[in-house]
C-alpha cells in the first residue's frame, strides 16, 4: 500500500501548490484551465478546424499499430481489473474530448497517445498469442514490413487537410 501512496503524493504537492497558487493569483484555482480551454476552442480556429476522424487518422499515420488498438482494449475489459479498465476508460474518453473540439492539432495528441500504444502492444501481443508459434514469426516480419512501408516510407507526410483560411490567404493578410 506504501508504493501507491508515494507517487500520490509526489503528484499531489505540486498539484496543490499549483492550484493554490492560482487561487492567489487569479482568484479560482481552475481559472487557467478554463482560458485553455477557451483558447483552444476560438483561437485561431480557420487553422485548426479539422474533421472528427482528425485523430483517427493521425493516429494511424503516427504509428500504424494503432489499428490494433481497439483489439488491445476489447482484450483488456475481457478480463476484468481496475487498471486496465482505467487504462481504456481514460484512453476512450480523452480521445473523445479532444475528438469533439473544434481545434484539432497532432500535438494534443500527446496525451492519449501513450495509452493508445499500451492498447495496441496489447492488441499485438493477443494477436500473438492466438497464433501457432510459427506463424508468430511469420506476424512479426509482415508487422515490419507494413510498418517500414507506410510508416517511414513517407505516411507521416502526406496530409489531405487544407491549412488556409475559408476566404483564402489573401483575406488573412489584409
Amino acid at each position: 500500500k506504501e508504493q501507491g501512496v508515494q507517487p500520490l503524493i509526489g503528484f499531489a504537492v505540486p498539484f496543490g501548490l499549483y492550484l493554490i497558487s492560482n487561487w492567489f493569483m487569479y482568484g479560482s484555482p481552475i481559472e487557467p484551465f478554463i482560458t485553455g480551454n477557451k483558447v483552444i476552442s476560438t483561437a485561431g480556429l480557420w487553422l485548426y478546424l479539422k474533421p472528427w476522424w482528425f485523430y483517427l487518422a493521425e493516429l494511424i499515420k503516427e504509428n500504424i499499430f494503432m489499428l490494433l488498438a481497439p483489439f488491445g482494449a476489447y482484450v483488456a475489459l475481457q478480463t476484468p481489473h481496475r487498471t486496465r479498465t482505467l487504462l481504456v476508460s481514460l484512453s476512450v474518453l480523452l480521445l473523445m474530448y479532444f475528438t469533439n473540439l473544434p481545434h484539432k492539432e497532432v500535438r494534443f495528441m500527446i496525451l492519449f497517445f501513450p495509452l493508445l500504444l499500451v492498447l495496441a502492444a496489447g492488441g499485438t501481443v493477443a494477436l500473438a498469442d492466438k497464433l501457432r508459434p510459427d506463424h508468430r514469426v511469420a506476424l512479426l516480419v509482415v508487422l515490419g514490413f507494413v510498418w517500414l512501408l507506410l510508416i517511414q516510407g513517407g505516411m507521416q507526410y502526406y496530409t489531405i487537410y487544407e491549412y488556409q483560411p475559408p476566404a483564402g490567404l489573401d483575406s488573412y493578410y489584409t
